[in-house]
């Protein structure tokens, strides 16, 4: 009887196992499916981190959150934020390159651990009933992005498929942003050659492979 009962009980620990791991799976599958849908329609580095956050908003124990961009000294600015209030936006809206928010997404790591713990070293969420907080740096080889960030109010220790999720979430969108980067970056630089070519004094033309006139300045 006793052997039987040991079968039994490992039979429904390798069924919930089972279960839990196709769960799992189906969280990632709809995230990324969700993200890349989504990813595919937007042309700006800013959209594409609120919609990032959008959809990490509907991933199990995750509450709240905030998405910062850096900037080109290494500050850091809000971008998109869910279910903070007023005040902790005010706190949290920038932070200048030799913050220890800012030190905390140069390192590159992402950060699962207790409110009680985070409180202490990120301002954005020093007040709330938040119970836990995870911390994704938007990094690629040694290019910080920015910083993705999500909190808790049922939950110290997110789900291990919650925090493959956000993992998965954070490095599609981090290979959207690199190539959107690339993106605004071009335009730019575009923009300022016309700036430039419109107000020299010199007249320029700017012709098609087949010599056809596309531009000329005035």
């Amino acid at each position: 009887l006793q052997f039987h009962l040991l079968i039994t009980a490992f039979s429904g620990l390798a069924l919930s196992s089972a279960i839990e791991e196709g769960r799992q799976a189906k969280t990632l599958l709809r995230t990324q499916s969700a993200l890349g849908k989504a990813l595919s329609q937007t042309g700006s580095m800013d959209e594409a981190m609120g919609i990032a956050l959008s959809i990490a908003m509907t991933l199990e124990d995750v509450d709240c959150g905030a998405v910062h961009k850096t900037g080109p000294s290494g500050e850091l600015d809000l971008v998109a934020q869910h279910g903070l209030t007023e005040e902790l936006l005010q706190e949290g809206g920038h932070y200048e390159a030799d913050s220890f928010y800012a030190s905390m997404a140069a390192e590159a790591k992402p950060i699962f651990l207790p409110f009680s713990l985070a409180r202490r070293s990120i301002s954005l969420f020093t007040k709330g009933n938040f119970k836990g907080l995870a911390f994704l740096p938007l990094a690629q080889e040694e290019t910080i992005l920015g910083c993705f960030t999500v909190a808790s109010l049922n939950s110290e220790h997110f789900h291990v498929h919650t925090r493959n999720a956000l993992f998965a979430l954070t490095n599609q969108l981090c290979n959207v942003l690199v190539r959107l980067n690339a993106q605004e970056g071009l335009i730019k630089s575009e923009q300022r050659l016309r700036r430039l070519i419109q107000n020299t004094s010199e007249g320029y033309m700017l012709l098609s492979p087949g010599f056809e006139i596309m531009d000329v300045n005035r």
